[in-house]
């Protein structure tokens, strides 16, 4: 019995996995059913039997003998995370999505790094105008999983590789019906997500247009920011990121970094502040220097607001400051700060070397 298993299994396996299921015909399919129904004669107890008749019926097309045997399945074993996937998709295939969703969520419970699943909920979703879970899930399934396995550090992409499938998917719910303009987001942010700024800029640009502004989610602006970052786009970037604010997200650091800040109580607002007044206005550079200095804890400053501070002071021509601040500068700016020194002063006053 254990060898005609593996031989079931073996053809079962070849129809799952393969892009042409249609190929293979019904007496393939017939002979699987009468194999897995004779030795549920014989142990009728075994779980995986009932999982494999149900398939056959699921490439045959017969939803309710599909059900019957993988409930069956289920009954016996209902910890294994395939006997539910396996429910959702014939819930899917005939277009029982309410039903569907059940066990795919049932199935995550159970296997929360199978990508799969967290793609046919979004495709489930989608079919049921439910935008909000469609992109629940979709945020969830993105984000990579770092764990250990078998004392490996392994990670699982998320759905990565699916992203295009989901930007598909969100597009044609879209042109199912124009009016959910939330679809064309969706779109634009599984684009996003798989780093394709262009198509992302075509969808959420899009999605920008056809929604009333007090109704944009706020992330839209912020993806849009970071496109027009990606592109050099500073002006338009700066533009978007304000909107994502107003909106009531929290820009990142880096962001902030690169295109600033008008929020006077923000220390990037001093450090870009002293940064462009740098080697132009030393007094004012170092007003605002020290005021970011001042905000921010010690362990977070910038190495170069010392290396600015210290080549500030240097410029006055106080050396005893300018050493005090040249003293904190980190090991990686060091380099940096001899060849500024060299360029600009061509002097001797600071042993460098031991400024640390």
């Amino acid at each position: 019995m254990k060898n005609k298993v593996y031989f079931i299994f073996s053809i079962l396996f070849i129809i799952i996995n393969s892009s042409y299921t249609q190929d293979y015909n019904d007496s393939t399919l017939k002979y699987i059913i009468n194999e897995c129904s004779k030795m549920l004669k014989s142990d009728s107890l075994f779980d995986s039997i009932y999982y494999w008749r149900s398939a056959a019926y699921f490439f045959k097309n017969d939803k309710d003998n599909s059900l019957r045997d993988i409930n069956k399945a289920i009954f016996l074993s209902p910890e294994k995370e395939d006997f539910h996937f396996q429910k959702g998709d014939i819930y899917r295939k005939f277009g029982i999505y309410d039903s569907a969703v059940i066990s795919y969520k049932k199935a995550l419970s159970l296997d929360s790094l199978n990508s799969d699943t967290y793609l046919f909920l979004i495709d489930c979703y989608i079919h049921l105008d439910d935008y909000d879970n469609a992109l629940k899930y979709l945020e969830k399934g993105s984000e990579s999983v770092i764990y250990l396995k078998n004392n490996k550090i392994t990670i699982t992409p998320g759905l990565y590789p699916d992203l295009y499938i989901v930007a598909n998917l969100f597009e044609r719910g879209y042109n199912r019906d124009t009016t959910q303009y939330i679809a064309l987001y969706g779109a634009g942010y599984s684009f996003f997500e798989r780093e394709e700024i262009d198509s992302a800029n075509y969808y959420l640009n899009k999605y920008l247009k056809k929604t009333p502004e007090d109704s944009v989610i706020a992330e839209t602006y912020l993806m849009l920011g970071t496109i027009n970052l990606e592109k050099d786009s500073i002006v338009k970037a700066k533009m978007y990121y304000d909107k994502a604010e107003k909106k009531g997200l929290k820009l990142p650091n880096e962001v902030k970094w690169l295109v600033g800040t008008d929020d006077k109580t923000d220390p990037v607002y001093f450090y870009n502040k002293g940064s462009d007044l740098f080697l132009e206005d030393e007094d004012s550079s170092i007003y605002y220097l020290k005021k970011y200095v001042d905000i921010v804890s010690r362990d977070s400053v910038l190495p170069h607001a010392y290396l600015m501070l210290g080549l500030n002071y240097l410029i006055l021509g106080d050396t005893t400051t300018a050493k005090e601040y040249f003293q904190q500068v980190d090991e990686s700016d060091k380099e940096l700060m001899i060849n500024l020194y060299d360029k600009y002063f061509k002097s001797d006053t600071l042993d460098f070397q031991n400024s640390n």
